[in-house]
């Protein structure tokens, strides 16, 4: 038999004796695959190689020479498969330590990307693009900003960025993709916590970067007339800034705990936001100045509702006995349908309901399924109202599900 060493050495026994060993790779050997016509070995250099039941090499695969190149080289896992007459090798399914996994064929060399994804730390950050219902956006830990299909369940473009991000949002013109970087699942601090990114939304380049907080965001916006953005930080602040000029123009300073979330009012004026101390606030959105009298907004059309605490999604929150015995889960995310009829909610024990906007009673009627382990980071409704997008923060699977017409 044959075992794989840290130094990249294939060991050949013979019993308990070791009969010969084989510099097969520059790097340790994470895996080995045998059959009765020959075996394959990969490592962390990114290499498979092929060969003999002698163990006399055959020929080499890199990853890195993919069509779509990992982001980490390192391979993790390996499968084989022979021919249909079972004579030969016939191809190799490998899985790189960023989450990318390839089909290789033995013969030509050609990797196919099955599959790819969020692969490390915690996933966040999750935005629809405002006029294509096919498009949607995340972000998380492993410092990449996504681009996704709805209709072809795969994924369209990448960026790989210097830090962790959790939060991103589409401008109102679908043109560029706004990113709050920061954040770590172990709380320590990032090089650039607080710092905000702007990409162009088709390309993927960076237009522009600032900062102004030094603890990171929490969630990110664009005004619904397009002419300015705002980011919510840990540091109890939302910053609002010029578009154009990426100017600060105001601070809302009010809260006395992290902001969890925020919304523009529909003729961007107004703003509500959320903090972990179960406060909402309103604010004025040209310069952040507290708005006091909350009651005199009650009028007030919102452009988007994201905020878990407010009047109409006051149903989404179970009864707080129910909740300390374990009965019933706090939520983490929600989201308001376009058609300004259904609530999408996450919660913190990994379930996703949908009902009735606005929900104004406890325990309101809605249809709930656990597809998530853990808490629900973010739901998003596709521009069109036919999808909801959910992410899981712990388990990074992206889940999507299908709104069907009512009866």
């Amino acid at each position: 038999f044959a075992s794989g060493s840290v130094s990249g050495h294939l060991f050949i026994w013979n019993g308990r004796k070791l009969d010969r060993a084989i510099r097969a790779h520059e790097l340790g050997v994470t895996c080995l695959w045998s059959s009765a016509v020959g075996a394959l070995s990969c490592s962390k250099d990114g290499v498979i190689k092929q060969w003999t039941l002698d163990f006399d090499h055959v020929r080499s695969f890199t990853v890195a020479e993919a069509d779509v190149p990992p982001v980490l080289n390192r391979i993790l896992s390996l499968d084989g498969r022979l021919s249909p007459a079972g004579d030969f090798i016939n191809c190799a399914l490998v899985c790189s330590s960023s989450g990318e996994v390839y089909e290789v064929s033995a013969k030509t060399g050609s990797m196919t990307l099955v599959h790819e994804g969020h692969y490390s730390g915690q996933l966040w950050g999750l935005c629809v693009h405002p006029s294509d219902p096919d498009l949607f956006a995340t972000t998380g830990d492993d410092r990449t900003i996504r681009i996704w299909s709805v209709s072809a369940r795969r994924l369209l473009r990448k960026a790989v960025i210097d830090c962790s991000a959790r939060t991103v949002n589409w401008s109102p013109d679908g043109r560029q993709l706004i990113v709050g970087l920061g954040g770590s699942p172990d709380g320590k601090k990032q090089r650039k916590d607080g710092a905000f990114l702007m990409l162009d939304a088709a390309s993927m380049k960076p237009l522009f970067e600032g900062r102004d907080s030094r603890h990171w965001l929490t969630d990110v916006k664009f005004s619904p007339d397009g002419k300015c953005f705002s980011l919510a930080s840990m540091d109890h602040k939302i910053y609002i800034y010029d578009r154009e000029t990426f100017r600060l123009k105001g601070t809302c300073d009010r809260h006395n705990s992290h902001v969890r979330g925020f919304d523009y009012s529909q003729d961007s004026v107004y703003i509500q936001s959320d903090s972990g101390d179960y406060e909402h606030l309103y604010y004025e959105a040209e310069d952040g100045e507290y708005f006091s009298s909350g009651s005199q907004l009650k009028d007030i059309k919102w452009a988007d509702w994201t905020c878990i605490f407010g009047w109409p999604v006051q149903g989404a929150w179970p009864f707080v006995n129910d909740v300390d015995k374990g009965l019933a889960f706090e939520p983490t995310a929600v989201h308001r349908s376009p058609g300004q009829d259904l609530l999408a909610v996450g919660d913190s024990g990994g379930a996703v309901k949908l009902m009735n906007y606005p929900a104004l009673f406890k325990e309101a009627p809605c249809n709930k399924i656990t597809g998530h382990v853990k808490e629900v980071a973010q739901v998003r409704f596709t521009c069109d109202g036919s999808h909801v997008v959910s992410l899981g923060k712990m388990d990074r699977s992206i889940i999507l599900w299908q709104v069907n017409a009512r009866k």
